[in-house]
């Protein structure tokens, strides 16, 4: 348990089974996003003992692992909107004091910020996707999927045929159905 100000721990939790064990083995991580309590949580489990990593992300929802980029990402659902890239620390962070010099390296991953891309609140982003080599996410807000290019902004790529009939100019700003 990660303590507080007191010394007791912010993030109680039960196991049933060799749960840490299982996540050991596997050399993994579960990474988890409290919406509203505003963090992404990583549990997972070294040599069978439990341990657990907290970032602060206003209202973070929708998550992604991209293997081959080694990169997790996290949608941040608020005014603005962002997508948040994380990476695996690795020594030269550590050398170049992006890391504090005063943490001691963990026997776990440690995730660090390495870009994020910020769009408009009223997208409303939940869920996101890689198809392909491409970022999709639901753009909640305006009743659409949308593609988020590499460098920002976003396009619209898939709509329900529902949106199409609801007889107004715009549709998309009608937040009459949501996806």
């Amino acid at each position: 348990n990660l303590p507080d100000a007191e010394g007791e721990g912010l993030f109680r939790f039960e196991t049933k089974g060799p749960w840490w064990e299982l996540l050991d083995g596997l050399g993994v991580a579960l990474v988890v996003s409290r919406e509203y309590e505003h963090y992404l949580l990583t549990l997972g489990g070294d040599g069978g003992r439990p341990w657990q990593s907290v970032l602060g992300i206003p209202h973070p929802s929708g998550l992604y692992w991209d293997a081959p980029r080694r990169e997790l990402i996290a949608s941040s659902t608020r005014t603005p909107n962002q997508l948040f890239f994380l990476r695996p620390a690795d020594e030269k962070d550590y050398r170049r004091e992006v890391v504090p010099s005063d943490l001691m390296p963990p026997d776990a991953t440690l995730f660090v910020p390495s870009r994020s891309i910020l769009l408009p609140g009223t997208l409303y982003i939940h869920d996101l996707v890689l198809l392909g080599e491409q970022i999709h996410v639901t753009a909640t807000g305006h009743n659409f999927l949308a593609r988020i290019p590499e460098r920002g902004g976003w396009e619209r790529v898939w709509w329900p045929a529902c949106v199409d009939g609801l007889g107004c100019a715009d549709p998309f700003h009608h937040g009459v159905k949501r996806l």
